[in-house]
């Protein structure tokens, strides 16, 4: 998977968790920040998922203002990298 989809996987099961028990998204964001370790724009895609400002937000909604904020991964040669072992970590 790249790394926007294992992104909005994680919002669906982030949204799903704090639908179903309360789980604040923000507990389970945290285990994400590493996913675009070393990519130009990373660190303001992490301090955007750290916002404590945006915790009444829905994740999706979290998600596109962390990829407005970094750059347009998209048009990078970095963005086709597939992640298999995600999978396997788990």
């Amino acid at each position: 998977a790249l790394r926007e989809d294992v992104e909005e996987a994680m919002c669906n099961y982030m949204a799903r968790e704090q639908r179903e028990h309360g789980t604040a998204w923000s507990a389970i964001a945290r285990h994400l920040l590493g996913l675009r370790n070393g990519l130009p724009g990373a660190r303001r895609w992490r301090q955007v998922w750290s916002d404590h400002r945006l915790r009444d937000l829905h994740p999706l909604d979290v998600m596109q203002k962390a990829r407005d904020a970094g750059v347009n991964w998209s048009s990078t040669a970095m963005n086709s990298v597939v992640f298999d072992s995600v999978a396997a970590h788990a």
